[in-house]
């Protein structure tokens, strides 16, 4: 996977049970890809996305690996699968219900 000082390229959107693209990851990962993977079931617990509004405005993703993409880098979004995250049922409803929203 990247680091933060790299800019990806290429956003990868699946799951954490999806082998398919496990395969391609470790596909990508010898040919030297430059990529940002990230699983729909971690949002918005395990990673989030913030912006900076500056003159030179920041979009990213942020993982809880403290690994960053800033979207304005990517070119291409592979969004293979999707699923919502498990909330721990002492969180309130409203924050539970905030994925499905919209």
């Amino acid at each position: 996977m990247m680091t933060t000082e790299e800019s990806p390229q290429l956003l990868i959107v699946s799951t954490k049970v999806d082998l398919a693209t496990d395969y391609v990851v470790l596909q990508l990962e010898e040919l030297g890809a430059n990529f940002f993977r990230i699983n729909s079931e971690d949002f918005p617990l395990a990673a989030h996305a913030s912006y900076t509004p500056t003159p030179n405005p920041i979009l990213r993703w942020i993982t809880s690996k403290d690994k960053f993409v800033n979207l304005r880098d990517i070119r291409s979004v592979w969004f293979r699968r999707h699923r919502l995250p498990e909330m721990p049922p002492e969180m309130d409803r409203a924050h539970q219900d905030y994925p499905v929203v919209g």
